[in-house]
């Protein structure tokens, strides 16, 4: 049994490998047209969950300024105007 152990394969010496992985001879290979085509993949798939609500709140701002801006300026001129003559009465 000693004999079979003592037998085996020898050990290989100065033998030395080297290799190079590929991400480390091209880091960024195709990044920049895949980030291309994926930004333009994601927005177009985003899009219908982000604008719908920008519309509507855009919509709704615009209304309420053209509904209460012209009252609301009235009554700012008004105050301003009863300001100017209290200003007045005092001097």
């Amino acid at each position: 049994m000693l004999l079979f152990l003592l037998l085996g394969c020898p050990t290989p010496q100065r033998i030395v490998t080297y290799s190079l992985s590929s991400n480390r001879q091209r880091p960024l290979a195709g990044a920049f047209h895949a980030a291309i085509f994926n930004t333009f993949r994601r927005f177009r798939s985003q899009v219908l969950y982000v604008v719908p609500p920008f519309v509507v709140a855009y919509a709704a701002m615009n209304w309420a300024i053209e509904r209460y801006a012209p009252s609301c300026l009235a009554s700012l001129f008004a105050l301003q105007a009863s300001n100017q003559s209290l200003i007045v009465a005092i001097v």
